[in-house]
């Protein structure tokens, strides 16, 4: 049975577990979607049944996350959620990146007329410190699991798109069209380059991205005043996910002779 934890305990170990792909995946799937059984949490992590069952004991033994009765009791299975404390500090983890975004907008247009080697030397600097170096396991562990809820989304649609079809031919669109109801989503891939030889150029595109975030943080924070005001159940809010990536396959350095 788990022990009831403190806020400050769990808010200690939550920054750990930043660093742990699976401990994380469990989280932050939680915080999206509330409540999870075992079956679509290990689909969310890609693990297997037997591994996230173990991760998800160490997690409730240590308050991270527990048992939802209520809901395990409505459906079939057991269902975890996130505690108390662990949800509002996750909030408030989030909310400290919301603000990253809104800070980073107005920074990046500052940087708009510096010099190229003023930003190289800034960058080089950044890069170097003891701290930064730090956050490359979480940052790390984040990658993989956003990369592995992107497959899941992608299996998913397409699994629920093949189901369709299939029932389509079976029955005909007409018939289904007149019985279907279809949730609120979308499911897209976009893909562009862009070449790039200083600095100032990733600067450039990082202002265009965080403007682009900082509108999105706004756009959610206005579907959800409406969905509140229309008294929306949670269960009938569909999580749409935005995820932006960028990178190259140069990404190697040398020292100057």
């Amino acid at each position: 049975m788990s022990k009831t934890k403190d806020y400050k305990e769990i808010k200690n170990r939550f920054y750990t577990l930043l660093q742990d792909e699976t401990e994380l995946g469990i989280v932050t799937a939680l915080h999206w979607y509330k409540t999870l059984n075992l079956k679509k949490i290990s689909t969310m992590i890609n693990k297997p049944e037997s591994t996230t069952l173990r991760y998800i004991r160490k997690l409730k033994d240590q308050g991270i996350i527990v048992f939802d009765s209520e809901k395990s009791e409505d459906s079939w299975g057991k269902f975890y959620k996130l505690s108390t404390h662990s949800k509002a500090i996750y909030e408030e983890y989030m909310q400290e990146l919301a603000n990253q975004i809104e800070r980073y907008t107005e920074e990046f247009k500052e940087y708009r007329d510096t010099p190229d080697d003023v930003l190289y030397e800034l960058v080089v600097n950044e890069l170097l410190k003891p701290e930064k170096l730090a956050s490359i396991p979480p940052t790390q562990s984040y990658f993989s699991f956003v990369s592995n809820l992107q497959n899941v989304i992608i299996n998913e649609t397409i699994n629920q798109i093949t189901e369709l079809a299939k029932l389509v031919e079976a029955e005909g669109k007409d018939k289904i069209a007149k019985k279907i109801k279809i949730p609120p989503m979308d499911i897209s891939v976009y893909v562009s380059d862009i070449k790039i030889s200083k600095w100032k150029h990733v600067f450039m595109m990082n202002e265009l991205i965080f403007s682009f975030l900082n509108q999105i943080e706004k756009l959610k924070k206005e579907i959800e005043a409406e969905m509140d005001k229309e008294n929306i159940p949670e269960d009938q809010r569909s999580t749409q996910f935005l995820n932006i990536f960028t990178g190259n396959l140069d990404v190697s350095y040398k020292f100057e002779v």
